[in-house]
């Protein structure tokens, strides 16, 4: 279980005044239940925690099955202004992905809001089951998922809403496709937001006063296991969409790896490794799974301890897992200088090579001499041929520039053929038959003949 720190009473300067009563929702009087009774049939209990609970009920005036959560100090002036301030954020976030806020109310013994009810599972449950599969089989659809997730969060930044609490546990997704960010209970406003909307004023947030620093506080606001290093040190001017980049970041790392990025060692050990933002690699963390390593780049980005090196908006960590998606997300990147041989005509395949930058040259020895075959720039493909037949290189690669090239083994390969086996029985015949040609090619020019300027691949 990832442990959450207690966020209830801040001891700092931070202070407000006691929420005023919603004329007409409460019952004077009234305590803990008996405060919703009257118009909620409780179904039973979703979920509790130190701040409060979360109850399946029906809503008998409306005629519909909602959540009801209630906050367990109701009397006490600071935990209700702080559950008023989270079904304020929720409620004025008005997105598909964010789960709308019915209603709130406040009561001298009891406080309570309403919002949709969620079915489903959480992603921490979608990812625990997932971990029996090889991870390629679940990535696309996790990964879909998640760019949902950065959906909501684009949305609440451009509004000043910061969540400081992303992890698989608070996001749930539907039977349906339905996917939504909870648990908004540790949310905070920046002074402004950048939507036009909330520029011309159209939606005005509740906006809580933050106090100079968390720690000065006497509190760590957050879940320690996904938490970045200005949560961990308690600095909450150092707080920004940066921070809930870092936290998006580490749900793609659980992704990844199967755990959280600081877990498996006593709280002070983790709070320790959270303020360094000392994060072991995925692909380290995770030696028996074969991780993609541009989603590998993806998240290490995502998770730098400095905040001037992460993704600077979720817009842009979006874009990049987009294009993982899109293109070449399973091919690590390799560089080669001027001059360098990339393969060697009669070695075993390993991997073929698309060009992204520079540019090759393909030749072959004939008699003790270089025969130039052809020369391929960004975009083209060699070696392919020979990891598809796993036959000797049939040609030697030269890099002619710096060049930059994707990295397909064949692990990499099978990712892409593994939903389209058709596919892949296709191109691997069509492999040994170009493999067949260059081979009748080459004894042609053992034979005195010429060969044609276009040959198959090396």
């Amino acid at each position: 279980m990832h442990r959450k720190t207690d966020d209830s009473v801040p001891t700092g300067d931070e202070t407000s005044s006691q929420p005023t009563m919603a004329e007409g929702t409460g019952r004077e009087g009234a305590t803990g239940q008996d405060a919703w009774a009257h118009r909620y049939q409780d179904l039973g209990l979703l979920g509790s925690g130190a701040m409060g609970e979360v109850r399946r009920v029906f809503d008998i005036v409306l005629q519909r099955t909602t959540a009801l959560k209630t906050v367990h100090q109701a009397g006490h002036p600071e935990a209700v202004r702080r559950f008023v301030e989270e079904a304020q954020i929720a409620g004025q976030l008005d997105h598909p992905n964010i789960a709308p806020v019915y209603d709130l109310c406040i009561d001298p013994s009891a406080a309570y809001f309403t919002m949709k009810l969620v079915g489903g599972r959480t992603l921490a449950s979608v990812l625990h089951g997932d971990m029996g599969s090889p991870f390629y089989a679940s990535v696309q659809k996790n990964l879909e998922v998640f760019l949902k997730v950065c959906d909501a969060m684009s949305f609440a930044h451009s509004l000043g809403v910061i969540h400081r609490d992303l992890k698989p546990e608070n996001v749930m997704v539907g039977t349906h496709g339905q996917v939504y960010v909870m648990d908004w209970g540790v949310a905070v406003t920046l002074g402004n937001g950048s939507d036009e909307e909330a520029n011309r004023g159209a939606v005005t947030l509740a906006r809580p006063r933050r106090s100079g620093s968390l720690q000065e506080a006497g509190t760590i606001v957050g879940t320690i296991a996904y938490m970045a290093p200005e949560q961990a040190l308690g600095l909450a001017d150092d707080v920004d969409v940066r921070t809930d980049v870092f936290g998006l970041g580490a749900i793609l790392y659980e992704m990844l790896t199967g755990h959280p990025p600081f877990d498996g060692a006593p709280m002070d050990e983790l709070i320790s490794r959270a303020r360094r933002g000392a994060v072991v690699p995925p692909e380290v963390a995770a030696p028996g799974r074969d991780l993609p390593p541009e989603l590998c780049r993806i998240t290490a980005r995502a998770m730098a301890p400095r905040r001037q090196d992460r993704y600077p908006d979720v817009a842009a960590l979006k874009a990049d897992v987009d294009e993982f998606l899109r293109a070449g997300g399973w091919f690590a990147t390799a560089r080669f200088a001027a001059g360098a041989v990339i393969v060697a005509e009669g070695a075993p395949p390993d991997a073929a090579y698309i060009i992204t930058n520079g540019r090759c040259e393909a030749y072959k020895t004939i008699g003790g001499a270089e025969v130039h075959l052809r020369e391929m720039g960004p975009g083209e493909v060699f070696g392919e041929t020979a990891l598809l037949t796993q036959h000797p290189r049939s040609a030697s690669v030269r890099a002619l520039e710096d060049v930059e090239v994707k990295v397909v083994t064949s692990a990499s390969l099978e990712h892409g053929f593994a939903t389209r086996s058709w596919l892949g029985a296709l191109v691997k015949a069509l492999a040994e038959r170009f493999h067949d040609v260059d081979r009748q090619l080459s004894r042609c020019e053992l034979c005195g003949g010429s060969r044609p300027s276009r040959v198959p691949p090396p």
